[in-house]
């Protein structure tokens, strides 16, 4: 059949060949019959379709158009496939039968739906509703066998990165992509949390998604935004790049705008219970020059080298400062002096210490020409390396190490904030406190540590400070955990308010909230 396709399903013969037409007739009244036997015995193995699929892959490998003829006794078949993959995941035993060729039924499932994947635009309306929002949606709600969910993810990849008017006709519209798209985000991580190289191919599709200018601002780059940022948090830093360098792209290289994004635009109630702290460092630390080299250490910090006496010594004595007058004890006295030490005077275990190689006789000048080489290697790597460069690897250290992503941003924010002009601090402050109180953080409330405390705590640090209501530190300390810090800072607004020149009392509302927080 590969080097003698059959004919369309239209054509009123089998094969334009003569001698193959008989041959082919048998063929398609073979895949008839097995599929009409499946059909009426209830309780056939899907295995029994073995030799059925196996002719019904050769006829269609270079005519997809062949199984247009039973597409409706075959996906009879199909829908009858996937009840009984699902059955054993509903009864909690996970069989698979294997027949003897080597095929499962779960290889048999992945084989028919690969059939059927390029045929969805000859389906009717209920045809095509039971196939995605039956077949392949229940698959991926229920299916315990991650490589039947991998062939749906490669199925849609297909879909979605097939361009020719063919395959675009032939296959599901956008509606229907979108809808497994969703599902998908909704059960993967979920159920195969495991299974890195099946979600790195969804992240992969998704990543697709938002880099396509034709979907771009559609409804559905807004429906997968919990997706997207799973991309963000992923812990494979390749996959992770590809999804920062998307919301990198997505705004201005700005302090004070990153800032913004931040605290209005960006909803991190998606992001769940990770530390989102950490894409918050990578958005504003990219923000720097990129062409400023950076400075191994400052010229304050270096030490005089040995031989800088000699510049400031008199003429009459500089000569005695030369390397070349310098007295050297031969090698002779020191080997003499060695081999009259007594053994006695020396009554230690040395057989676990390492050799140094600036002590052995043979090899102490070789082995300081070495470490000088690589210190000056390291010195002139130093001069081409760029802050960009550097910061770069600092947020991805960040990702690593959640302790080091909170101290950072302990550090690093209250130092922006000093730095930004007055009106930006103002616009940003009027945004801050209702951030802060956003029922999107409560997730974050059992977290250790958390995001929302981070913030708070790197808030308490700034200077000019950032006033807060005291019924909002109230609701922070006891809706976050944020007791003490909260207490803190209930009480320098007691003593800021009663050292006010302009209020020589101060008053129950602003001290409730304190005397309640503590008790």
């Amino acid at each position: 059949m590969t080097v003698f396709p059959t004919e369309p399903t239209n054509s009123n013969v089998a094969s334009k060949h003569e001698e193959l037409e008989g041959l082919y007739a048998s063929v398609t009244k073979a895949i008839y019959e097995g599929l009409g036997a499946y059909e009426r015995n209830t309780t056939a193995s899907s295995m029994t379709l073995l030799g059925t699929l196996m002719l019904l892959k050769a006829a269609c490998t270079n005519n997809p158009c062949y199984i247009d003829r039973l597409i409706t006794s075959f996906m009879r078949a199909l829908q009858r496939m996937t009840r009984e993959h699902l059955l054993p995941a509903v009864n909690g035993q996970p069989s698979n039968g294997v027949s003897e060729s080597g095929f499962s039924s779960c290889d048999l499932l992945i084989l028919s739906l690969d059939l059927v994947k390029n045929r969805v635009g000859v389906m009717g309306v209920e045809m095509r509703k039971a196939f995605i929002g039956s077949i392949l949606v229940g698959l991926l709600e229920k299916s315990c066998e991650s490589k039947v969910v991998r062939a749906i993810v490669r199925m849609l990849d297909e879909w979605m990165k097939t361009k020719t008017p063919i395959a675009i006709n032939q296959g599901p519209s956008l509606r229907e992509k979108s809808i497994l798209l969703v599902k998908m985000m909704q059960c993967l991580e979920k159920r195969f949390p495991e299974d890195i190289e099946l979600n790195i191919s969804f992240l992969e599709l998704i990543n697709f998604v938002y880099c396509e200018e034709s979907l771009k601002g559609s409804e559905l780059v807004s429906k997968l935004e919990p997706a997207f940022l799973a991309g963000l948090r992923c812990p494979q830093p390749a996959t992770r790049a590809k999804f920062f360098e998307v919301l990198d792209l997505s705004m201005r290289r700005r302090l004070h705008d990153r800032l913004l994004y931040i605290v209005c635009s960006q909803n991190w109630e998606a992001i769940l219970a990770h530390y989102w702290i950490k894409q918050c460092l990578e958005l504003i630390l990219v923000t720097s020059v990129p062409g400023t080299p950076i400075q191994t250490v400052p010229a304050t910090a270096l030490l005089p080298s040995v031989t800088s006496v000699v510049a400031s010594a008199d003429a009459t004595e500089r000569e005695t400062f030369t390397v070349g007058n310098i007295k050297e004890e031969p090698e002779e006295l020191l080997d003499v002096f060695a081999m009259n030490v007594k053994e006695d005077d020396i009554d230690m275990d040395l057989s676990n210490v390492p050799n140094d190689p600036l002590t052995s006789t043979g090899t102490n000048k070789t082995g300081l020409a070495t470490l000088i080489n690589r210190q000056m290697k390291f010195l002139e790597c130093g001069r081409e390396m760029t802050s960009a460069q550097f910061l770069e690897a600092v947020a991805q250290l960040a990702h690593m190490d959640t302790s080091l992503a909170e101290n950072l941003w302990l550090e690093l924010f209250p130092r922006i904030w000093k730095v930004l002009g007055e009106r930006q601090q103002q616009a940003l402050s009027v945004e801050l406190v209702p951030f802060l109180c956003s029922g999107a953080h409560v997730i974050q409330k059992d977290c250790q540590p958390s995001a929302i405390n981070t913030f708070a705590e790197a808030l308490s640090l700034c200077n000019p400070p950032i006033r807060i209501k005291p019924c909002l530190l109230k609701y922070l300390g006891k809706s976050h955990n944020l007791w003490h810090r909260m207490t803190l800072m209930l009480e320098q607004l007691a003593f800021d308010s009663a050292a006010n020149a302009s209020h020589t009392k101060v008053r129950k509302t602003d001290i409730g909230p304190y005397f309640k927080l503590c008790f």
